[in-house]
């Protein structure tokens, strides 16, 4: 039986990567996309940084890329920036 525990292990483990590695290119993707909707509004310096990081927690709100957008939207609108 020590076989199959090992491949239930390892299969185990490549999914806990997998999806490791899936969320770490999200968060990547998302901060990407708040630096250049904050040097679309005029951010700079530590304020771009800030506003990347609160895109990259605005997609832990709910399951998929709508927070996100709704966020960006919001900002743009705010900003009076039609994208």
């Amino acid at each position: 039986m020590s076989t199959f525990d090992d491949r239930e292990r390892a299969e185990e483990a490549r999914y806990a990567l997998d999806q490791e590695t899936q969320f770490k290119v999200m968060a990547r993707r998302n901060k990407l996309l708040g630096f250049w909707a904050a040097d679309l509004m005029g951010l700079t310096g530590s304020d771009a940084e800030a506003y990347a990081k609160t895109v990259v927690l605005s997609d832990l709100e709910e399951p998929g890329d709508d927070d996100v957008f709704r966020k960006v939207r919001a900002d743009f609108d705010a900003a009076g920036i039609d994208r």
